[in-house]
């Protein structure tokens, strides 16, 4: 969702003004999405760099969350699965006596 009040920042604030700086950390990627689409027509080539920049860092990060969860869920997975192959492997000393 695009957050309208920081997107109004992102467009006006020169980007060497620490207030741009701020809001460019708390923005969100649809919002630098928005801002690049806008600085593009503007040709505000220094501000644009930034932007792209951030919304680079900022998938970056997102993926690598995901990648994190996958691999969380993955150790999980491959514990629960020692863990039945230790019951079946005890199950069939039992059945064999």
């Amino acid at each position: 969702m695009i957050n309208k009040e920081i997107l109004s920042w992102l467009i006006t604030v020169p980007s060497g003004d620490i207030n741009f700086k701020n809001k460019l950390k708390e923005s969100n990627i649809e919002t630098i999405k928005q801002a690049i689409k806008i600085t593009e027509k503007k040709l505000e080539m220094t501000k644009l760099k930034k932007l792209k920049a951030e919304l680079n860092r900022k998938e970056k990060n997102i993926k690598k969350e995901r990648l994190d969860e996958v691999e969380d869920n993955l150790d999980k997975v491959m514990l629960e699965t020692r863990e039945l192959d230790q019951r079946v492997t005890k199950l069939e000393e039992v059945k064999n006596g």
